[in-house]
């Protein structure tokens, strides 16, 4: 939760520092379209890249894991 905070903070700041600039108010807002774009875009892949990693371990290093364990276990 605290992080979800610290997004939304940062997202803030970020938005108010736009709004702070010297530009005309379509620039301003095609500026903070355009980041809220890109964390929409870090927060997919963020979670892709967790499921991904997610996938593997189950598909690969939990079955890897378990081979050695009976090589190991009929080694003995």
């Amino acid at each position: 939760m605290d992080g979800d905070m610290r997004k939304i903070e940062s997202s803030c700041s970020l938005i108010e520092r736009i709004e702070q600039l010297n530009i005309s108010t379509p620039e301003k807002l095609t500026a903070i379209e355009n980041v809220l774009r890109a964390q929409r875009f870090a927060e997919l892949f963020l979670g892709l890249s967790t499921g991904i990693s997610k996938l593997a371990n189950v598909l690969v290093v939990k079955p890897v894991q378990r081979g050695i364990a009976l090589i190991s276990r009929y080694a003995s």
